[in-house]
């Protein structure tokens, strides 16, 4: 962008000035020429050159930088500057402003301004360019009519018009208070002008309220051609759906004129239907049964169940030993035939007998000899459900203890299916939770990994959880089997233990959850604030979830966390490091409670 005394050059100033380059006399565009031999570089200094003159002058316009003083020198020759503005002073430039702004013109008046030497004065066009206004419309300050201000300086514009007609249009330096033989008729023609301007003013404005009103109906049929246009968007649409309404609805009498062909013959085939089949019911049928029931009469000799009890009694004959078991297998079949009537009735009576407890005690003890003598499993589900009522009388930490070493024992000795066994820690967790609501931890119950962990959620405190992904997936069967892939816990387990996860610590924001499974690359994502799943990376044995997941430990004891964290692994160097950095260590089937 061009500029003049440090002042950036407006797009529009610039389009101006080349305007002005445009109409300037020949003759001044060749005495310029000649004093720069930039400008005719390449040919002479003639008329016929005057177009290419013109245009390197533009050029030097449409450059950056500022412009050289050779050049502002013949713009402000050219321009109001030298023949006017540079000989009044700030004072009246400032007063008659906008007068001037409309007698002159808003861009001449404006680069004369600019080309000034003076810089005060310089500043008026900038100050103009900064807030351009309506030169019509009222200017802050204190305003007077055009013809007082004019009167006021109009020595000043004598004075001009003498020493430019006396100088041949020289450039001139300063003004003069004396009065001319010319000051009437330039007063006298400054009223005219005066007046002129008033007259202008006023149609100004009609124009302004005119414009105003214009510019209102131009908005409001601009309004109105794009409300036209939706509702004509509106309509387009509205075809298209009575159309597709159209099209459909053709399409549901055909399927009605189909529908009603086909109704009387499939009523017709659904009568003959139901017909043959009552038939069938009421006729056929009772005379195949009789029929059935006279061939089994005639060949009862050689029915087939009495053929059966011929061939058991005969093996009852030549092996005595099975005749027993037998018998025995009968006898203990109605004898729990008769228990289940018996221990019905009891449930459901009002005032049941007392002889009631006593023969189906004896009943049992019967039965548990038979079990024993035959060789049979004590059934495990009312084992299971005793066990369940032993855990649910806990009252003391005595109680939990004695649970706690119960419940190891059947996971040591594999007394009970996977299955039984979650469901008794299943009920020992929610049996802890009764208790925490209700007494502190004793000291003999300090050490119990699940019971502290229970009491730092029950306080709020903050926890680490860290798991061992794939050693709770493995030995978790019966809770995660049902997703393993070919017999082996892939993705879908490992999702349905971090989901287990998220369900079971949600209302635990202080419980912090690291879940460490073994993966091909290392990496880890949080699906929830305080839960995070890491993955160790690598085959061998130096990125295994267990090294990544002792690591971390070691990691929270350097920041003396690790008291407050419980790992949970069936691994033993997992447990041993663990318990030698003060960590708590708790085994999957103790944790699956959790899970359920």
């Amino acid at each position: 962008m061009a500029l003049i005394y440090d002042i950036e050059l407006p797009e529009a100033v610039i389009v101006d000035l080349e305007q002005l380059v445009d109409g300037c006399e020949i003759a001044d565009l060749l005495n310029f020429a000649k004093m720069n031999s930039d400008m005719i570089r390449g040919f002479q200094p003639k008329a016929s050159n005057e177009k290419i003159i013109r245009q390197r002058i533009k050029s030097v316009l449409g450059k950056n930088g500022e412009l050289d003083m050779p050049v502002i020198d013949f713009i402000a020759e050219q321009s109001l500057n030298r023949q006017f503005i540079c000989v009044l002073s700030l004072e009246a430039l400032q007063h008659c402003f906008d007068e001037l702004m409309v007698i002159l013109g808003t861009e001449p008046f404006i680069i004369g301004l600019l080309f000034d030497k003076r810089s005060e004065i310089r500043e008026l066009a900038t100050e103009y360019l900064d807030n351009p206004h309506d030169s019509g419309s009222d200017f802050p300050g204190a305003r007077k009519l055009l013809s007082d201000k004019l009167e006021k300086y109009i020595d000043i514009f004598s004075f001009v018009t003498e020493k430019r007609a006396a100088t041949g249009g020289v450039t001139l330096g300063g003004g003069s208070n004396k009065k001319t033989e010319s000051s009437v008729h330039d007063k006298a023609k400054i009223t005219q002008l005066t007046a002129q301007l008033e007259e202008s003013k006023c149609n100004r404005k009609e124009v302004n309220v005119l414009n105003k009103k214009l510019v209102n109906l131009e908005q409001d049929y601009q309004q109105t051609q794009s409300e036209l246009e939706k509702l004509k968007n509106n309509l387009r649409e509205l075809k298209a759906q009575n159309s597709d309404f159209e099209r459909v609805a053709t399409e549901v009498r055909s399927e009605l004129v189909a529908l009603q062909r086909n109704q009387a013959e499939i009523v017709s085939t659904k009568v003959n239907e139901t017909l043959e089949q009552i038939s069938y019911a009421w006729l056929k049928r009772p005379l195949e049964l009789d029929q059935q029931l006279q061939n089994i009469a005639v060949n009862s000799d050689n029915d087939i169940l009495n053929r059966a009890d011929i061939i058991l009694a005969k093996q009852v004959e030549q092996d005595r030993h099975y005749g027993n078991v037998r018998l025995l297998n009968e006898r203990l079949q109605l004898l729990q035939e008769k228990n289940r009537s018996l221990e019905q009735a009891q449930q459901e009576s009002v005032k049941p007998v007392p002889e009631l407890n006593g023969i189906i005690s004896e009943i049992m003890v019967e039965i548990n000899n038979l079990n024993k003598i035959l060789g049979l499993k004590r059934g495990s589900r009312n084992f299971v459900n005793e066990c369940t009522r032993r855990i649910n009388m806990a009252e003391t930490a005595s109680d939990i203890a004695a649970t706690e070493a119960m419940l190891a024992m059947f996971n040591q000795m594999k007394l009970l299916p996977d299955e039984e066994l979650n469901e008794l820690y299943a009920s020992y967790h929610a049996r802890l939770g009764v208790m925490m609501a209700q007494y502190q931890p004793s000291a003999e119950l300090t050490d119990n990994a699940l019971w502290w962990f229970y009491k730092l959620l029950r306080d709020n405190e903050k926890v680490h959880l860290l798991l061992d992904g794939h050693n709770i997936l493995h030995l978790l069967s019966s809770i995660f089997s049902p997703f393993y892939d070919n017999d082996i816990p892939g993705a879908a387990a490992r999702e349905q233990l971090v989901e287990r996860m998220i369900n079971a610590v949600a209302t635990h924001p202080d419980c912090m959850v690291n879940i460490f499974f073994d993966g091909p690359e290392p990496s880890e994502y949080s699906p929830t604030a305080n839960i995070k799943v890491s993955y160790s990376g690598g085959g061998d044995s130096e990125h295994r979830a267990d090294k990544v997941l002792l690591s971390y430990l070691q990691f929270l004891a350097g920041n003396g966390s690790a008291a407050s964290a419980v790992i949970v692994t069936d691994d033993r160097d997992i447990q041993n490091n663990a318990r030698t950095l003060k960590a708590k260590v708790m085994s999957p089937i103790q944790f699956a409670g959790m899970l359920s």
